[in-house]
C-alpha cells in the first residue's frame, strides 16, 4: 500500500475513538483528509495487540492508494496525559498504522476471530 493523505475526524459530541469503541454505534465514521475532502469509514473490528488497541475500518469512499474491497489499520491512541480513562477516550485519535508488520498481525487476528465464530 502507498503512502496517502493523513485523515482527521471532527464530531462535537462524541472523540473518534469513543465512536469506535461504542459497540452499539454503527454509523460511518466520517474523517477529512488535509483538503477538507470527507470521507467514510465503516468500523469492522477494533483489535488488541501487544497492549495496544487498533481499529480495522473499511473505506466507504475511493481513498487514493487504497484498493478496492481493502481495509485500513488505524492505531487508537490515548491521551496519555489524561488524568482520567475517560479523558484518556475524549482527548484520544487515531492514526493510520504504516508498520507493515503491525498492521499483518492485526489483519491475522481478525481472521482468527472470524475463524472461531
Amino acid at each position: 500500500m502507498e503512502d496517502f493523505a493523513s485523515f482527521f475526524y471532527k464530531d462535537e459530541e462524541l472523540s473518534v475513538i469513543e465512536k469506535i469503541l461504542d459497540e452499539e454505534n454503527d454509523d460511518p465514521i466520517t474523517m477529512y483528509d488535509e483538503e477538507g475532502n470527507c470521507f467514510k469509514f465503516e468500523k469492522v473490528a477494533v483489535i488488541p495487540y501487544e497492549g495496544e488497541l487498533y481499529a480495522i475500518l473499511y473505506p466507504l469512499d475511493q481513498v487514493e492508494g487504497v484498493e478496492e474491497a481493502e481495509a485500513l489499520v488505524f492505531h487508537l491512541m490515548f491521551d496519555e496525559e489524561a488524568e482520567t480513562e475517560e479523558e484518556a477516550i475524549k482527548n484520544g485519535y487515531i492514526e493510520i498504522e504504516y508498520d507493515m508488520d503491525t498492521a499483518e498481525a492485526v489483519f491475522d487476528l481478525y481472521l482468527d476471530m472470524l475463524d472461531e465464530e
